[in-house]
This record gives structure tokens, C-alpha cells and sequence, in this order.
């Protein structure tokens, strides 16, 4: 729960999103879709002190498609542009960008389709 939520939208991999910094970024299901690097360092000039990093990634599957079959067909045009980020490599690429890493886990759907949910905290300044 939180006392005030204000929704922001914008590219994380380019300097033209800019506001004051905010205890918290999510970032879910995005990182399979950007530089990592980039956006790792984007992210950490957003985050206030203590500030936290949440992320979702999809994990790999040699049992079900990257991108599941859905009633949204315009879905599968996001296919080309999809890469997975291993939870190694983005916690690798968090440690570069200096965030530290709080917890980490996976998430299996009754579907199969499996998720790692990780949290970082924000570069110290």
C-alpha cells in the first residue's frame, strides 16, 4: 500500500524523462526489451537515497513460448525485439551500475511460464 501513487511513463533508456527522484521504480518486463546497462544507469539518477529497484523478468522455457498466445495479436509483433535476460545477467548488470541487490526469486504460473522477481536498492550517491 502506499499513502500517494503517481504513475509515470517514459523511456528509461533516454535523458528526456526527468522528475525528482522517487523511492520506487518497477520495472516489469521490460528489460527484455532494452540495454540493460542503459537503463540500469538511468534508473539509478531516478532513485532517491534508499531508493528501490523492482524487477520482473520472464525466464526461458523449452516448453512454452516466449510470448504466450493471447486474444491481442498485436503482442506477437514484440517477438522480434524480444531478448530474456538471465537473473544472473541482470544482477550483474545491476552490481556494474553500482545498485545492491536485496532479494531474489522465482515465480512459476500454473501455466508454467516462470518469473524471477528481483529488488534492488539505489546506488549510494
Amino acid at each position: 500500500r502506499f499513502p500517494t501513487l503517481e504513475l509515470l511513463v517514459g523511456d528509461v533508456q533516454t535523458p528526456g524523462i526527468d522528475f525528482a527522484p522517487v523511492e520506487l521504480v518497477f520495472a516489469g518486463l521490460i528489460f527484455e526489451y532494452l540495454d540493460s546497462s542503459v537503463a540500469l544507469g538511468r534508473i539509478g539518477t531516478l532513485l532517491a537515497r534508499d531508493g528501490i529497484l523492482g524487477v520482473v523478468s520472464q525466464l526461458p522455457s523449452t516448453a512454452l513460448p516466449s510470448i504466450t498466445s493471447s486474444p491481442f495479436q498485436s503482442l506477437q509483433s514484440l517477438a522480434p525485439s524480444m531478448r530474456l535476460v538471465l537473473p544472473e545477467q541482470l544482477e550483474a548488470a545491476a552490481e556494474a551500475a553500482r545498485f545492491a541487490r536485496v532479494s531474489s526469486r522465482c515465480i512459476e504460473l500454473p501455466s508454467g511460464k516462470r518469473f524471477q522477481a528481483q529488488v534492488f536498492r539505489a546506488p549510494a550517491r
